[in-house]
């Protein structure tokens, strides 16, 4: 049992600190969490995850509608499988929320991206997911919801 929460905790540390970098821009553009590069892990579950993430990240920076959504889902349920609660699992899950709420927004879903934005602060209050959820109140505030966004950082 140990062994099995040591192995995942080693397994979520390596693929926050080394397959996902954070697309960060100024404050007037979505942040989209990206997985770059699989540096050699080959647990099937966090590859599955890497490859959900990435197709998200970037069906939604092309605003690819629908399939956007289903990606961004299936980068959720793929983190799901990876049973643990340390700070960087729930870093990731609150990145994966994140991304939802922004191809939601893409989809003029407005009520789904508040509530994913929502869920992702309340796993982790991190600045990415935060900044997103500010951006989209300042859509609804100056009428602006219905359109799509000018600008997704890549």
């Amino acid at each position: 049992m140990l062994i099995k929460s040591i192995y995942l905790k080693v397994l979520i540390t390596a693929l926050t600190l080394s397959s996902s970098t954070i697309a960060i821009a100024d404050e007037t553009k979505f942040k989209i969490a990206i997985v770059k590069k699989k540096h050699g892990i080959k647990d099937s579950d966090v590859l599955a995850f890497n490859k959900h993430m990435r197709t998200c990240a970037d069906l939604t920076i092309a605003q690819n509608t629908d399939e956007s959504e289903t990606a961004c889902t299936d980068a959720i349920a793929s983190l799901k499988v990876v049973k643990t609660d340390s700070r960087k699992a729930k870093y990731l899950k609150s990145l994966t929320y994140s991304n939802r709420g922004i191809s939601r927004y893409v989809n003029n879903d407005l009520s789904g991206a508040k509530a994913d934005l929502m869920t992702a602060i309340r796993i982790d209050a991190n600045a990415i997911t935060q900044s997103n959820l500010k951006l989209i109140n300042s859509f609804v505030s100056n009428d602006n919801n219905l359109g799509k966004p000018t600008s997704i950082a890549d």
